[in-house]
């Protein structure tokens, strides 16, 4: 039987961003124990299967006494841990062993969120004994997609917010949920009246070593997609082109030559972004090549980070849609950056 946990205190730790973001968001709490070992696997099986069907990436996992499953439902959502202490057959945060697990799901999106309530409504019918599940929303409970909205509204007006008055520190490094911002100075903000994204100086804050290094990875791409009759040509459309390629290589089993072609993505993608949007490219000893300042709005991408989690999870983090959902944010920024 599924048991919603009363609104008026957290029953588990806080989710993983909680250090980086105002302590406003939507996540989901919850925990269970099995009532036989077998168990296991069969919700094992059910979670991955679920995660086929809705095109979720899933990764199994067994060390350190613990056994189950990671599912990923959205890029910009945590982790649902679908995993159990092998020998108290709780549920258990996959990275601790702690008892529960919490998803943070606000930066995703209505669909993702009803998807994962749907489905521990389902594990819990299946397999859990006594499942607990805490919506910070009150999604769960009450079954409005207002309920979701509104405290993803809520949660918004803060970052944004904390965004806004970061403007006023230029260099300051700040990370909003899954968005790290570089604040730039005032000549380098977007303003409607000014901002060209096609005179940004992509390659002024790196040595020539690290431009080299791009713009070789970008020619060698292009020379070896010509060669299949595929075009580059620095548009959405080309990304996708290159997101085919990129689902070809088995679950980042491609070895030298997938790691290889990895580069030679992240190093077009990153240069698209940089000519779509404006952006520069940046070395940091925290972040590595990235891409900053991104429609003169603070915002920072790592390509590298994008292909290297499409390698690992798949579709779910195409970047295509990564691509897609930069530009909206973008997009979103200016216009907040325009009312101010």
């Amino acid at each position: 039987m599924t048991r919603l946990a009363a609104n008026g205190g957290a029953l588990w730790r806080r989710a993983r961003w909680a250090d980086r973001i105002p302590p406003v968001g939507v996540t989901l709490h919850y925990r269970g124990t099995l009532e036989t070992s077998s168990q296991i696997d069969e919700v094992v099986q059910f979670a991955v299967g679920r995660a086929h069907k809705l095109e979720w990436g899933s990764r199994r996992i067994q060390r350190d006494g613990r056994k189950g499953v990671l599912l990923l439902p959205h890029r910009h959502c945590e982790i649902v841990s679908v995993v159990f202490d092998v020998r108290t057959l709780d549920l258990v945060d996959a990275e601790t062993g702690s008892v529960a697990a919490f998803t943070k799901t606000q930066f995703a999106d209505f669909p993702t969120h009803s998807a994962i309530c749907r489905f521990l409504r389902d594990l819990g019918s299946r397999a859990l004994r006594d499942l607990e599940v805490e919506d910070e929303s009150g999604h769960f409970a009450s079954g409005k997609p207002e309920s979701f909205h509104d405290a993803v509204a809520a949660a918004r007006a803060v970052t944004d917010a904390t965004y806004l008055d970061a403007l006023k520190r230029p260099g300051e490094t700040l990370q909003l949920g899954p968005h790290r911002f570089v604040v730039p100075p005032p000549e380098r903000l977007w303003r409607r009246e000014r901002f060209d994204a096609r005179a940004v100086a992509e390659f002024a804050g790196v040595p020539d070593t690290v431009r080299e290094f791009i713009t070789t990875c970008e020619h060698s791409l292009r020379e070896a997609v010509e060669s299949e009759g595929m075009t580059l040509d620095a548009t959405w459309e080309s990304v996708q082109s290159v997101e085919s390629l990129l689902g070809a290589i088995d679950g980042g089993s491609g070895g030298e030559q997938g790691e290889a072609f990895s580069n030679l993505a992240a190093a077009y993608l990153g240069r698209t972004l940089c000519e779509e949007f404006g952006a520069s490219w940046s070395h940091a000893a925290d972040e590595g090549l990235c891409i900053v300042n991104l429609g003169g709005t603070g915002l920072c991408a790592n390509p590298f980070d994008i292909v290297a989690a499409r390698l690992e999870w798949g579709p779910v983090h195409g970047i295509d849609k990564h691509y897609s959902s930069i530009g909206a944010e973008i997009s979103r920024l200016q216009s907040l950056l325009a009312a101010r």
